[in-house]
C-alpha cells in the first residue's frame, strides 16, 4: 500500500525501502503498544491507586511492566514484517542486497541461486528471531515467574 507513495516521494532507491520498512514497523509496534496499555488488568490499577501511585510512578511501576509481553509481541511481529518488506523492496528497487540477488537469479533462470537466496533469507530471519526475541521472551517470563 505504501510502496507506490514511497516510489513517488523518494524514487526507486534505498530511501523508499527504508520508508516502507519504518512505516510498517512503526504501525505494528504502535498498535501492539496501545493494545498492551489498554489491557492492563484493572485490579493492578486499582491496587496501585489505592496504595498512592500516580503520574509517572504509576506508568513506570504498573502500566509499562504489565504491557511488556504485548510490546514484545509487537516488536517480534514488526521484525517479521520489516524483514519481508525489506526483501520485497529490494526485489523492486534496490541496487544490491538479497532481494536484488533473488531477482537476478530469477531473471537469469538460475533456480539454484533463487533457492539458495531463499534459504539464506529464511535462515537469517530465524536466527534473529531465536537469538534476540526468544531470549528476551524467556528473560521476561523468568523475571515474572512464568517459566
Amino acid at each position: 500500500m505504501w510502496f507506490p507513495l514511497a516510489i513517488i516521494w523518494f524514487g526507486l532507491n534505498n530511501y523508499a525501502i527504508l520508508f516502507i520498512v519504518t512505516i510498517g514497523a512503526t504501525w505494528t509496534v504502535t498498535l501492539s503498544a496501545v493494545s498492551g496499555f489498554k489491557n492492563v488488568p484493572t485490579l493492578y490499577q486499582r491496587v496501585a491507586r489505592t496504595l498512592g501511585s500516580s503520574g509517572f510512578h504509576f506508568l513506570k511501576t504498573v502500566i509499562f511492566p504489565s504491557a511488556v509481553p504485548q510490546l514484545l509481541s509487537g516488536f517480534r511481529i514488526a521484525w517479521a514484517f520489516s524483514w519481508r518488506a525489506l526483501m520485497a523492496g529490494e526485489l523492486l528497487g534496490a541496487s544490491s542486497g538479497l532481494g536484488q540477488l533473488l531477482d537476478a537469479g530469477r531473471s537469469l533462470g538460475q533456480m539454484d541461486l533463487v533457492i539458495a537466496v531463499m534459504i539464506i533469507i529464511g535462515v537469517i530471519g530465524t536466527i534473529v528471531d531465536r537469538l534476540i526475541f526468544t531470549r528476551i521472551e524467556k528473560n521476561v517470563q523468568r523475571k515474572w515467574g512464568l517459566n
